[in-house]
């Protein structure tokens, strides 16, 4: 039995609002698309169907590993030889940050509360849904856009929830 995991509607790149890519599991046969997205299997097997992308390919990470692998990069580069970049996706399926051209990291796209080398990212409400190992700087990227950007090249999600008095300390930092 083939499971497929459906990430909501089709992704627009913050960067790329004219480029709305369609979901590599809803490809069928050969084909071509203005933008494609996916996890790197999902692509994969879009490609062997002969699905092409014609202007950018957004692979679609989690928080359990929120960076593309070098090798992950260039295999997706080679099957469609178009630009890659990451979407990372919280546990409620939004997306939490989008990889710009430069790719010097994720710009972060929702709340979110960083301490040294982690970030808490709130989807909704008041309380954060997910927290991600990884350190956040500040100001202007390379791309020039300001704004605040995951960098770590391995993250990894905590395995325990950040303690409230951990959040709240940060918190207070920020004041």
């Amino acid at each position: 039995m083939r499971v497929v995991i459906r990430f909501g509607s089709r992704i627009r790149h913050p960067y790329l609002p004219d480029c709305v890519a369609t979901p590599a599991v809803e490809t069928e046969g050969p084909g071509k698309h203005t933008a494609l997205s996916g996890t790197v299997s999902q692509l994969m097997e879009a490609a062997a169907r002969g699905v092409r992308a014609s202007r950018a390919v957004f692979v679609v990470r989690g928080i359990q590993h929120p960076f593309l692998a070098e090798r992950e990069r260039e295999a997706v580069w080679r099957m469609f030889q178009v630009p890659v970049f990451t979407v990372l996706l919280g546990a409620l399926g939004k997306p939490l940050a989008f990889e710009c051209e430069a790719q010097e990291g994720l710009h972060v796209t929702v709340n979110c509360l960083a301490g040294a080398g982690w970030a808490a990212f709130f989807e909704e409400g008041e309380r954060p849904t997910c927290t991600v190992a990884a350190p956040i700087e500040s100001g202007l990227c390379e791309c020039g856009r300001a704004g605040h950007r995951l960098v770590a090249p391995l993250g990894a999600v905590r395995r325990r929830p950040v303690r409230p008095e951990v959040l709240s300390q940060a918190a207070e930092g920020i004041a």
